[in-house]
């Protein structure tokens, strides 16, 4: 039941609805028509069934066991090892390539030419002069 007012003052509007072909005062207590639709209730039942029955329980997974030793990794970040040894290596690289310099010196100073020595170290001779030969070694 809706009321509404104007300049006279306030009015009763009624609404009617159409039930079996005759019109009846609708009352706010009415359902709208898909509540008692046969139709919709049985699609309701069915979703509700479908999310209420009960899911199956995941079968246990067997326990492993404690480790007895210590994470490897944890170890390592830890004690740093990983970390010492790369510093190892790139001291290492930068004496071997010192060293490689040095012979390619020693070997021009003994009067090897750069086809010769790129020989031995199977690179090009171009390579070798392109890299070592403005570096004060003997030409």
């Amino acid at each position: 039941m809706l009321t509404s007012s104007n300049v006279d003052g306030p009015q009763k509007v009624v609404l009617f609805m159409v039930v079996d072909g005759a019109a009846e005062p609708a009352s706010e207590k009415s359902q709208p028509w898909w509540a008692t639709d046969p139709e919709i209730a049985a699609i309701n039942r069915a979703v509700i069934e479908e999310f209420v029955q009960p899911q199956p329980q995941p079968q246990p997974q067997p326990r492993t066991p404690a480790p007895t030793e210590p994470d490897p990794v944890l170890v390592d970040v830890l004690s740093g090892a990983s970390a010492r040894r790369l510093g190892e290596a790139r001291d290492d690289l930068h004496r071997a390539k010192r060293r490689y310099a040095d012979a390619i010196g020693a070997a021009r100073a003994a009067g090897l030419s750069w086809g010769e020595i790129g020989q031995v170290l199977g690179v090009s001779r171009q390579s070798l002069h392109r890299r070592f030969g403005d570096v004060g070694l003997l030409d």
